[in-house]
């Protein structure tokens, strides 16, 4: 795994997508110049489109649901270790999306608040 790039703001982020190989991206939703969430719409809209991670300070739901609605494929908070980045760098690339036990809750959290229809057993219903 190389860094192509490291960027402290949204614009010199999307000018490293513009110039460099990138495979994945690691976003912060916190940068100066605009919302991080813009650079994950940003990277969405590319054919193909560049997986993003984001690795955060916020853990509150409005901003985990934010940033996975604009397209984000993992959720990580600022407290991990290096190798922990790593290994969800790898995660996204599989497919298998890393989210911090604070997303995990705000999903669960955001989930039981919208109405499902009745998934009931029922004797008639097909079997799987």
């Amino acid at each position: 795994m190389t860094l192509a790039a490291s960027c402290s703001t949204a614009a010199e982020a999307l000018r490293a997508v513009e110039t460099r190989g990138i495979d994945v991206a690691v976003v912060d939703l916190r940068l100066p110049d605009q919302p991080g969430v813009e650079i994950i719409r940003a990277l969405q809209r590319r054919q193909p489109p560049i997986p993003s991670l984001v690795l955060t300070v916020l853990d509150d739901t409005p901003s985990v649901l934010g940033a996975l609605q604009a397209g984000a494929r993992g959720y990580l908070v600022k407290d991990i270790a290096p190798e922990e980045l790593v290994t969800a760098i790898h995660q996204i690339v599989e497919g298998d999306p890393p989210l911090a036990p604070e997303a995990r809750r705000a999903l669960i959290e955001n989930v039981r608040k919208e109405p499902v229809e009745d998934l009931a057993w029922s004797p008639d219903a097909p079997r799987s």
